[in-house]
């Protein structure tokens, strides 16, 4: 069974596009189970922040720990299997509107991983369960 990302960190991580500096010493720790929001205006680093976090793009310095492991310094076949920890929503209410939002969220496991919809309804469960808030 495939595990999401415990940790997702970037180190001192420093990108130059069209010789200016996007990212410059960011760093950025994501624990498991949690949700974060980048805003800033055009140009600020938010999406090269992102490809960086996800693999897409290679910072020139620094560090990305995806549950402790530098996935800058791994071959592209271990670095997809790294990347198969996350999960993406773009922007712009890009869900399939025929589905609901559960099955949105589940459209890779159903559609790419091959999980039956049971599987998939019983995965949101248990997470649902071990996040609930306890008396």
């Amino acid at each position: 069974m495939r595990r999401w990302a415990r940790t997702s960190n970037l180190s001192a991580s420093r990108k130059k596009l069209r010789g200016r500096f996007v990212l410059d010493g960011v760093d950025l720790d994501i624990p498991a189970g949690r949700s974060l929001v980048l805003i800033g205006g055009s140009g600020q680093g938010k999406s090269v922040t992102l490809k960086c976090t996800l693999g897409l793009m290679q910072p020139d310095a620094g560090q990305v720990l995806v549950d402790g492991e530098d996935i800058t310094a791994l071959k592209r076949s271990e670095r997809e299997a790294a990347m198969r920890k996350f999960g993406m929503l773009f922007q712009g209410g890009a869900l399939f509107d025929s589905l609901t939002v559960w099955e949105n969220i589940a459209f890779r496991l159903i559609y790419a991983d091959g999980v039956s919809r049971n599987e998939a309804r019983e995965r949101r469960d248990r997470n649902h369960e071990a996040r609930a808030p306890r008396a």
